[in-house]
């Protein structure tokens, strides 16, 4: 992996910049979170510990934090996949996003249950989850204060709680109070899984470890982590085994049921967002931007010190195994696209560190050190300067911005997305007639409309999922289903275009505020768009009738193409067809295999497989590539497009290791022409460096390449006029670019 040093400063400047930028404007709350800290700092020296008093100040901390986390009130898109899984359980389709599909597209089972669970009872699910959000982050304020007592050295201390109130003032903690996420959920049952460690109810701690992780498999690194603290620490073995008794009386019984019901060993999410290998260059942004935006920079390494200080201690122990086996996670991972999100769990072990860290400070009469670190704890109440809203910064989000809520009964979010689902259900009114859709805004499109959908980015497809990670980019959106997968799908209706210019115009459908695209021409799909006399799909059969093919063969060729993959492959249309044949047979000086074009099988025309690729009786193929590959394949290499169109094994010229970046040039053996036309199956990409050939004496008498798609189309030479000459293919890519590759099938001779 290499760094590129030169853009690292850039971005370390421009968040410098941004960050120094939103403190000028944010002074006087800076000032404000510097007097509480100085506040706490002489209650703690001057030792008040007034019981009535420390009370009083967590139940500040909550309404206070309650406040603050409902100005910022939100639901994350990802929170209404959990939901749709919610409503279908209680409508009996099974724990299922699409009615009759096992995917495993959520990875918050005990989270999606709770939420179930609230919706059974009558209540609004997603009113539920924000309620539900909300209660968690009060209760994870709650446990804070409980844990900085359980660390006190000499019995609890009754000063103002600040580990408690900092989480309540920061901005991420108190962003997810309302996201309608687990991450809450997750914070409070890790946080609780401590305190009651702690305390010694190691039943207690096993019970809130595996429900964190049953609410995120990814929090299994912190119940295995105190899990080590304890064993390391030589807790007793009855210790141990209560410990791990949830474990095996809760978790394994769910992950036996869950890997038989869905089919997996982990859920499809942890296959679309797994990437392979290590993204450290992204992970180590996302924990950098993290660390500045919500004021951790100061306080992580006060709350290390008072870890290290601790290290014979449980909490030390489990602080030094968790934090950093947490952090390269993250960094492997590449953190995470949501401002925050995957920090959030972290808050409460370093609040706590970090208050008890001030306190050894002030006990060893360090006061310079002391004043120095309550001033870092204040940076911890500031807003996020560094991502502004509704933008991406380094791939990141501040998410919250996207999906704010602006009414809670009924859930109102501020997002086009709404607007664009609420739309399509008007069109869609009538039962019966709902489209399988192809979308990547599978949360609140998914929920609002209840179509079938099928997901871009791979969360809901196992087959999309489970595809490498060709290029590394933002985190859980580097994998993406193709327009052959989109097609293969049977989807009537995609976000993404599915044909590249100038043919993605005809099948654009304007659905406000987004388009939509039509993978297949579908006549009763185009009268239901265009019902109440807005034009929102433009009918085809006017192209088909003006056609007028072009001189270019290769411009020919693909406007061939198009109309057979995107009309005449669902609509018959005998009359278009013998026009079309006519025009294009005539621009082509095609006289013989006129019929063979839009006809698979025309009526007086026999034909002889030449090479199907599948073995048996074929071509002899001669194969020089660079690097080395054998180009016949009997399926999609792993980091390659969905290729549609092919029967069985295929020509590629796409590399298992360099993808696009490989060449290739495949000559076949000689044979004769003993027919009037030759056809096969072409897709990939458009270049003069990618062609299929027919040579005679070497010298290329007919060519073609592809359209810069992976649906693979037809491609018809007129040979009557090389009967009896003995001729060779030849498949040649010397394009190492975008769509740098060939995919072909099938080669046939055909006779009248």
């Amino acid at each position: 992996m290499t760094v590129n040093w030169a853009r690292t400063r850039d971005v370390v400047l421009e968040v410098g910049t941004r960050y120094a930028h939103g403190l000028s404007e944010d002074i006087v709350l800076l000032i404000a979170a510097c007097v509480a800290t100085g506040v706490w700092l002489w209650m703690t020296v001057r030792r008040v510990e007034n019981k009535a008093l420390r009370h009083a100040s967590v139940v500040l901390a909550c309404l206070g934090g309650l406040a603050w986390a409902w100005s910022l009130r939100w639901i994350a898109d990802d929170a209404f996949i959990s939901l749709r899984y919610a409503r279908n359980l209680i409508e009996g389709h099974g724990l299922v996003y699409n009615v009759g599909e096992r995917v495993e597209g959520y990875t918050n089972f005990l989270w999606t249950l709770l939420v179930a669970a609230a919706g059974a009872l009558g209540f609004d699910l997603a009113q539920a989850s924000i309620v539900l959000t909300l209660a968690c982050f009060a209760l994870t304020i709650v446990v804070i204060a409980m844990l900085s007592a359980r660390l006190s050295e000499a019995g609890p201390r009754v000063s103002f709680p600040l580990a408690a109130a900092a989480f309540a003032a920061n901005y991420a903690s108190s962003s997810f109070g309302t996201s309608g996420l687990e991450t809450m959920f997750c914070t409070l049952a890790v946080a609780f899984a401590l305190e009651r460690a702690l305390a010694g109810s190691h039943f207690l701690a096993g019970l809130a470890g595996i429900a964190a992780t049953m609410a995120h498999p990814d929090h299994a690194l912190f119940y295995a982590g105190l899990g080590a603290a304890m064993l390391l620490g030589g807790a007793p073995g009855a210790g141990l085994l209560r410990y791990a008794a949830p474990f095996v009386l809760l978790f394994v019984p769910y992950f036996a049921w869950r890997w038989s019901y869905y089919g997996f060993f982990f859920p499809n999410t942890f296959y679309a967002k797994s990437g392979g290998g290590w993204h450290v260059q992204q992970g180590g942004r996302y924990l950098g931007l993290c660390a500045v935006a919500l004021g951790l920079w100061g306080v992580f390494p006060v709350a290390l010190y008072e870890a290290v200080k601790r290290r014979r201690e449980l909490v030390g122990r489990y602080a030094l195994i968790v934090i950093p086996v947490y952090l390269l996670y993250l960094i492997k991972v590449g953190g995470d696209f949501m401002l925050g999100r995957f920090v959030v769990v972290l808050l409460p072990l370093i609040f706590v560190l970090a208050e008890h860290a001030l306190r050894r400070l002030l006990r060893e009469g360090r006061s310079k050190s002391a004043v120095a670190a309550a001033l870092a704890f204040s940076f911890c109440a500031l807003p996020n300067y560094i991502i502004e809203p509704g933008r991406q910064f380094q791939r990141i989000a501040d998410e919250r911005t996207f999906y704010e809520l602006t009414s809670f009964s009924p859930i109102e979010v501020r997002s086009g997305y709404t607007t664009w689902a609420r739309n399509l259900n008007a069109l869609f009114a009538e039962p019966g007639e709902t489209p399988r859709v192809a979308t990547g805004v599978v949360g609140i499109f998914g929920y609002e409309t209840g179509f079938h959908v099928v997901d871009i980015w791979g969360l809901l497809d196992p087959v999309v999922a489970h595809k490498p990670i060709r290029r590394r980019g933002r985190p859980g959106h580097e994998k993406r289903g193709s327009p052959g997968r989109i097609v293969q799908a049977g989807t009537d209706l995609s976000d993404m275009s599915i044909y590249p210019p100038p043919f993605e115009t005809w099948t654009k459908v304007r659905t406000k505020p987004f388009p939509l695209y039509m993978p297949r021409y579908d006549r009763r799909l185009v009268d239901r768009l265009n019902a109440d006399g807005q034009k929102r799909a433009r009918a085809f059969e006017p192209y088909i009738a003006k056609l007028e093919p072009s001189p270019v063969p290769a411009a020919r060729d693909c406007q061939h193409w198009f109309a057979e993959t995107y009309y005449f492959s669902s609509n018959e249309d005998r009359g278009a067809k013998a026009g079309l044949q006519e025009r294009f047979g005539a621009a082509a000086r095609m006289a013989e295999s006129r019929a063979l074009l839009f006809d698979d099988a025309p009526t007086g025309w026999t034909r002889r497989t030449l090479e199907a690729y599948d073995g048996g009786s074929g071509l002899v193929w001669k194969q020089e590539t660079s690097p080395s590959f054998d180009a016949v394949t009997r399926g999609i290499r792993p980091d390659q497009r969905f290729v549609f169109g092919q029967q069985g094994a295929f020509a590629s010229s796409f590399g298992p290791e360099t993808g696009e970046q490989a060449r290739l040039t495949m000559t076949s053996s000689p044979f004769e022409i003993a027919g009037d036309a030759l056809t096969f199956r072409i897709g990939g990409g458009r270049s003069d460096s990618l062609q299929v050939e027919l040579l005679e004496d070497g010298v290329p008498v007919r060519s073609a390449t592809g359209c810069e798609s992976d649906l693979m189309g037809r491609r018809i030479w007129d040979v009557a006029d090389l009967r009896g000459q003995l001729v060779e293919l030849s498949i040649r890519d010397d394009e190492t670019g975008p769509w740098g590759y060939l995919v072909v099938d099938t080669f046939e001779q055909w006779s009248r």
